[in-house]
């Protein structure tokens, strides 16, 4: 659910959700893809990383599409560390939501991987519990994605981003495994 109001507050006018009992490892996952707004490097680094980010300054606020946004308190990320643990988060900002913004050259696409065993082994660390996810793509170009993709044994898991961003638009496909 909280992927899915992800969604919602991205302005996704399509949502795809894939429930598989047995992935690729045996163990079962889930698919979210949509093609909302996507988020840019910055926006990854800057907001979805930042654990307990207050998203609204108003409870008038509105999404850019004029949407009452459902996230609050930016802790929701987490909640698929309760059935996964692994979460992929690959990425691109969707040019056909961002007519304001100044997206320079191709589209760019990111993707993170994040670990439930590394998240819970920073956790007492002396660096704080200052937690990195693993960079597998930083602002690559949908054929890089698709090269790296095709090297990963999830790849079926990432068809519908793909698609979406060499439709013109983009969005995020979240992938929860074990």
């Amino acid at each position: 659910a909280e992927f899915l109001s992800n969604s919602w507050d991205a302005d996704a006018s399509k949502v795809q959700i894939a429930l598989t009992g047995a992935g690729v490892d045996g163990g079962p996952c889930i698919i979210i893809t949509d093609n909302g707004r996507g988020m840019t490097r910055d926006e990854l680094t800057d907001e979805f990383l930042i654990i307990g980010r207050n998203r609204r300054l108003s409870p008038n606020d509105r999404t850019p599409g004029g949407r009452l946004p459902m996230g609050r308190k930016g802790i929701g990320k987490l909640a698929g560390f309760g059935i996964a643990r692994t979460i992929d988060i690959v990425s691109s900002p969707n040019p056909k939501l961002r007519i304001n913004d100044i997206l320079v050259g191709q589209q760019k696409c990111y993707w993170l991987r994040f670990s439930l065993a590394d998240l819970v082994s920073m956790a007492g660390t002396l660096s704080g519990g200052s937690y990195a996810p693993e960079v597998v793509a930083d602002g690559v170009d949908v054929d890089e994605l698709s090269r790296l993709i095709d090297n990963d044994p999830h790849k079926a898991a990432y068809a519908n981003i793909v698609e979406n961003i060499r439709a013109g638009e983009g969005g995020v496909c979240v992938y929860l495994s074990n």
